[in-house]
């Protein structure tokens, strides 16, 4: 019986070990897609229903947030300082810290963004349903 749930236990934290690993993988392609403005990748990750709110208050559901990806909002690169993932059954959430350099209607700058985002397993396979970024803060 004990063997049985040893075992048991181990598959499940193979498993959430290999949700980790995509869910990370996630992020990282993510970030680069935003800074490439790769669509046909943002389109797999992003959930039809995902909602994004952003450090200023502003909420964007993903036609918006594309829209102003595609007018005016250039991302120069968006590097991970942190990424932590908590697995919740068919939930994963990730708390996370970007460092970005972007360029927005003409104005360049960075800063720091600390978010949680909420992935949902949907018909296999991960997609992202809402990103709030918690704190925003200029850098230099």
């Amino acid at each position: 019986m004990i063997s049985g749930l040893a075992g048991l236990l181990v598959g499940v934290t193979v498993a959430q070990n290999s949700d980790e690993a995509v869910l990370r993988a996630l992020e990282r392609a993510q970030a680069d897609a935003v800074v490439e403005m790769d669509f046909d990748v943002l389109e797999k990750i992003y959930a039809d229903d995902f909602i994004f709110t952003h450090g200023t208050g502003e909420v964007h559901d993903k036609t918006q947030w594309f829209d102003a990806l595609s007018n005016g909002r250039d991302y120069l690169s968006r590097e991970h300082e942190m990424i932590e993932v908590e697995l919740h059954g068919e939930l994963g959430i990730v708390y996370g810290v970007l460092r970005v350099h972007a360029k927005m209607n003409g104005v360049e700058g960075q800063f720091r963004a600390r978010y949680v985002r909420v992935y949902k397993q949907r018909e296999g396979r991960w997609l992202l349903v809402s990103h709030r970024t918690v704190d925003q803060s200029k850098i230099g």
